[in-house]
């Protein structure tokens, strides 16, 4: 078998099956349940998933319900809204081994694996067999036998209040619009790129700018999870260049080697871009086989991405499934970037 059928076949019997229990634990950690209750242990399903050290969002149709960076009500309300839909598919991406989880009514999770270096795993599903599979880091992934469950100390379930309001839709037509402005960029190369400061990926193309020839007439700048993959190998994740956290228990990730990693893109020319509803995030192709994904990670509050233009104008998305295009010094006024 190859290794995204080798990993769904795991996923099978959760299809038909209703979730529950699905809720929000310490900081972004969810957890949900498949299947009756286990006799030795009534809060967990026969199937139990564990969505760990990856990013993830809600969606529901065209609407973005929820993300892993939101605050802590957004979150839990989103994670509530999956609790009694029925799991009709689960489909496993290589090489980075993000889940895509669909369900009755049309909604849908999404994780993306954000660690390929550094010692965390995305996802665990627990099974009636006691087996814990296992994703991550990067590609890695294990059938072991489960010493026992997950403790209370590990997830830290936290009871949030839930009730919020239901965040606008964003229409395909309105993401073909924004897709229209990556016309120009088609065959253009890529240069520059590099990380910038509080984690934003930088990459250029074109010629200098004759303003600031340290960018280029078309400047991307990327402030939400990324990746960057060649279709079997995971070259670079956003992840690796954490800062780290006492109180998550994090270790930093080493951005030398990140900012060493993300520099395969320079010289390699445009394929195609794509925008996906209704988070606004990028698919980038390259030559070379290569290819550049975001996922957006908030439904309110800052942007996404944003791309620099000529004529002295910026096309931003987000928050949320919001986008426009404004003039830059508007837009150096408003975020200060």
């Amino acid at each position: 078998m190859d290794l995204i059928a080798d990993i769904s076949r795991f996923f099978t019997p959760l299809v038909g099956v209703d979730v529950w229990g699905s809720e929000l634990g310490y900081g972004s950690f969810l957890t949900m349940s498949f299947g009756p209750p286990r006799e030795d242990e009534p809060r967990m399903g026969q199937y139990f998933l564990w969505i760990f050290c990856c990013s993830w969002r809600i969606e529901e149709g065209d609407v973005l319900l929820a993300a892993c960076e939101d605050d802590r009500e957004t979150m839990a309300w989103g994670a509530e809204r999956l609790n009694g839909e029925r799991v009709e598919r689960v489909t496993v991406y290589a090489p980075s081994l993000s889940l895509t989880i669909e369900f009755s009514g049309g909604l849908r999770l999404e994780t993306f694996s954000i660690y390929n270096t550094s010692d965390y795993e995305h996802w665990m599903l627990y099974m009636p067999s006691q087996d814990v599979l296992t994703a991550g880091p990067g590609s890695l992934w294990s059938v072991e036998a489960g010493d026992k469950s997950p403790s209370d100390d590990d997830l830290r379930v936290m009871a949030v209040p839930v009730g919020l309001a239901e965040p606008e839709t964003e229409t395909e037509d309105s993401v073909s619009d924004i897709s229209l402005y990556f016309t120009s960029m088609m065959g253009v190369k890529a240069w520059g790129a590099e990380l910038g400061t509080n984690g934003l990926l930088v990459v250029n193309f074109g010629l200098p700018n004759e303003r600031d020839p340290e960018y280029g007439q078309y400047s991307l700048w990327i402030d939400c999870d990324w990746s960057v993959e060649d279709g079997a190998l995971l070259w670079a994740v956003s992840g690796d260049g954490d800062e780290g956290s006492e109180e998550y228990g994090y270790e930093s990730g080493d951005k030398e080697a990140l900012a060493r990693a993300v520099e395969i893109l320079n010289g390699k020319p445009i394929k195609g871009v794509a925008v996906h509803a209704p988070s606004l995030s990028l698919t980038i192709d390259f030559g070379g086989g290569l290819r550049l994904k975001t996922f957006s990670i908030r439904t309110l509050e800052h942007n996404h991405w944003w791309l620099y233009m000529p004529g002295a104008k910026v096309l931003r998305a987000g928050p949320g499934s919001s986008w426009s295009v404004v003039d830059e010094r508007e837009f150096t006024a408003e975020s200060g970037a």
